[in-house]
């Protein structure tokens, strides 16, 4: 049995996992950590300190100003962590990698399945479309406090590497023309979207899109489930996605 801290219990993610973790038997939540509480099979508490349930891994979906504390506890605790935090500064992203000497770091942006397979379609349609036009569009809800959301980063970060010299433009607002290799990120917010990004690659005559919807948070917390078992597994490191997905996917 895999035995879990999760983080920021109470968001919309904390309680995705949380209904899913029941339903597995592999798996258990014996503590949670935020500022507020809900109906739940284990306690939570509103500081990372103040946990006294032993466990095997920390899934993490808060917030920045929770990280320190969280990365201390874990090198204290000696404890693997799975932290699905976007819109991180370099300062806490250096704190990451210096944790990951002492203990197993699983990060990502976007713990889906499906959207790793999605970020290399996407690099692949930009070699071949190449003297295209590209844009990135990302959609989710009202609440989501990033903006651009760590997915369309990360798709953008993949179409970067296929193709050489590319600029990113997060705020077009009337600049001018469109630079040449230029690649424009629009985030929208609104309602109740789960999450939604869109590639297009647009020429003088025609427009190929790919487009990855989720429907469900249910594939969030499969995927910060399954990140859970394979980095309380792991020694001290540094892993994302890749790692996790390495040899289910041929990039030939």
């Amino acid at each position: 049995m895999t035995k879990i801290i999760l983080v920021g219990a109470s968001g919309r993610m904390g309680q995705a996992v949380s209904a899913l973790a029941l339903k597995k038997p592999e798996f258990q939540i014996v503590a949670g950590v935020d500022i507020e509480s809900f109906n739940c099979e284990y306690p939570i508490y509103s500081k990372i300190n103040d946990v006294k349930e032993q466990a095997d891994v920390i899934i993490d979906f808060s917030g920045p100003e929770i990280l320190p504390a969280l990365l201390s506890y874990c090198e204290i605790k000696k404890l693997p962590i799975v932290i699905a935090q976007t819109a991180l500064n370099d300062r806490l992203k250096s704190m990451i990698k210096s944790t990951s000497e002492k203990v197993p770091v699983f990060f990502a942006p976007n713990l889906a399945f499906n959207v790793l397979l999605f970020k290399r379609l996407v690099k692949k349609a930009a070699n071949y479309f190449k003297d295209f036009d590209i844009e990135i569009v990302e959609r989710h809800h009202r609440e989501k406090k990033d903006a651009p959301s760590g997915t369309a980063l990360m798709l953008y970060e993949s179409i970067a590497q296929e193709l050489k010299d590319t600029k990113l433009n997060l705020n077009r607002n009337n600049t001018g023309l469109r630079q040449e290799k230029e690649i424009g990120i629009h985030a929208v917010r609104g309602g109740h979207l789960t999450g939604e990004h869109e590639i297009l690659y647009i020429s003088d005559d025609e427009v190929i899109e790919l487009k990855h919807l989720a429907i469900s948070r249910n594939i969030f917390a499969t995927g910060a489930l399954r990140a859970a078992f394979f980095t309380k597994q792991q020694l001290a490191g540094f892993y994302t996605a890749d790692s996790l997905f390495e040899g289910e996917f041929n990039d030939d």
